[in-house]
């Protein structure tokens, strides 16, 4: 063997195995090589380099990967075989080469010489296929046990499903669990039955998915067995399922964050009603007094025996329905205002909640003597979004400018000045745009990359949370919108809210 490795500079200088019987221990023995049963007394060896592990036990190769200097290249198993088969092969080369440099004037046994080369070498061949498809067959039927593992051990539900039809083709048992279906049930149905009919989003989203792209869909709402609803985030990807194309997706629940999220919508709701007081009182005395008027009006004729003319009594009814309509609507705003949102978005056009802001706090700006204008472009397309929410965030926008404009107004004392707000909505580059612009005191420099922080404020104690803005940018990025703004001290700030704009075939 060493005449294989002559050129090469190259000789096999020790072979350890524990089993004396071994076939590669037997060999070297019969070549003159160095053998021991112990691994580490290979290391021992003067310039030994690299060391060829051939049992294909993990445990000897973790423990020659141990005790071996770092210098020493350890190779392992599945290389050391291929070099296993070369040493075979080119020794029978070499004894072949010895008979035709003996025999070269004899056909015959230059024949058989090649014959049996031929005969060697297929047994070699043979035997490292059969070896690498036992290798080939344990290798698959691991994998597939860690994957079986693996899949029903996952915490979240997963679903393989039909890439065309969308019908769920093998779930996990976390999925059983959670969903309160058997396996046969769910294979039954079509993954878009646990959630809400009318959402089409995902499978809209679905189609034409890039191989090489998952998609994700936040908040949906998907129902138990039981009708019992809950909300997950889903991420969906391409796969295989028996060879064909299909979805591979995640459920993941996350009713208790967004729990949290509107417990903390609903206090700084309630925080900014607590703000906005004084105004609604103000607002509501305004129809209030004129009812008390027209009562009075009757009461005095009456009192006097004085006939009430029918045109008296039409104006005055009129003028007490006009006002007890006004006050029904701003208390409904308050309720509406008050009451819990919708996680879900539909759709919806932006200038309604903006308009509903002007109803709720358009006598507290009239008290702070400030100027609204409102610039609302006319046959805007939907967003997908919620009114109730988007309620809040106006108010919560427009609140922290009566507050920039106030402060600027302390500031200034009595020098002429007017306090300005606009409102404006537009249509651009696909996206329905929202600007808030007032001529307050600003934002400082070092303090705008917090303003959407929570529980950042610069207001004063018991004047703000910090709740507001924060809120307001979960919101929007909710809805797939963005938030920026631009501020200069003591000229003002526009915030700038932008949203895709529904296509119009969208339903």
């Amino acid at each position: 063997m060493s005449d294989i490795f002559s050129n090469k500079m190259i000789s096999i200088v020790g072979v350890a195995d524990i089993n004396n019987k071994a076939v590669g221990l037997l060999y070297a023995k019969k070549k003159g090589i160095y053998t021991t049963n112990n691994y580490n007394d290979l290391l021992k060896i003067k310039d030994v380099n690299p060391i060829i592990e051939l049992t294909g036990d993990k445990d000897v190769l973790a423990e020659i990967k141990k005790s071996k200097p770092p210098n020493i290249v350890l190779i392992d198993h599945f290389e050391a075989m291929s070099v296993w088969d070369y040493l075979q092969i080119e020794e029978k080369l070499i004894e072949i080469k010895k008979d035709l440099r003996k025999n070269i004037n004899v056909p015959r046994k230059i024949e058989k010489s090649f014959n049996l080369f031929s005969r060697e070498l297929t047994k070699i061949v043979e035997e490292r296929t059969h070896h690498l498809q036992k290798i080939e067959k344990e290798l698959t039927e691991k994998v597939g046990a860690l994957y079986k593992v693996l899949f029903d051990t996952d915490p979240n539900p997963i679903f393989f499903i039909d890439s065309k039809t969308l019908k769920i083709l093998k779930v996990n048992r976390r999925t059983q669990e959670y969903y309160q279906y058997s396996e046969e049930e769910l294979l039954s149905m079509s993954f878009l039955e646990l959630g809400d009919n009318k959402d089409d989003e995902i499978m809209r989203g679905l189609q034409n998915l890039p191989e090489d792209q998952c998609a994700f869909f936040s908040k949906k709402r998907h129902y138990k067995k039981n009708h019992h609803h809950f909300y997950v985030n889903i991420n969906v990807c391409n796969s295989k399922y028996d060879g064909s194309n299909a979805f591979i997706a995640t459920t993941t629940d996350i009713s208790k964050s967004i729990e949290k999220e509107m417990q903390l919508i609903q206090a700084s709701k309630m925080t900014t009603l607590g703000t906005m007081a004084a105004g609604i009182a103000h607002e509501l005395n305004q129809p209030l007094n004129v009812i008390q008027l027209g009562a009075d009006f009757f009461l005095k004729k009456i009192r006097k025996g004085q006939p009430i003319t029918e045109d008296e009594l039409h104006i005055v009814a009129s003028e007490i329905n006009v006002n007890v309509q006004r006050a029904a609507e701003i208390i409904n705003q308050l309720r509406s205002f008050a009451r819990q949102p919708h996680v879900a978005g539909v759709k919806l056009n932006i200038n309604a909640p903006i308009r509903d802001v002007t109803k709720i706090l358009g006598q507290q700006l009239r008290v702070h003597q400030i100027e609204l204008e409102l610039k609302l472009g006319n046959d805007l397309p939907f967003i997908i979004a919620d009114h109730n929410r988007m309620l809040q965030v106006f108010i919560n926008f427009v609140a922290n400018a009566m507050d920039a404009l106030d402060e600027k107004g302390n500031r200034l004392g009595k020098k002429s000045w007017k306090r300005k707000l606009e409102i404006k909505t537009f249509l651009e580059d696909g996206r329905v745009k929202i600007t808030i612009s007032d001529n307050g005191i600003g934002i400082p420099e070092e303090i705008k990359d917090k303003i959407f922080e929570p529980f950042f404020t610069t207001k004063n104690v018991g004047k703000g949370t910090g709740l507001g803005t924060s809120i307001s940018y979960s919101i929007v990025n909710e809805f797939g919108g963005t938030i920026d703004f631009t501020s200069e001290v003591n000229k003002g700030t526009v915030f700038e809210l932008s949203f895709p704009a529904c296509a119009p075939h969208e339903p």
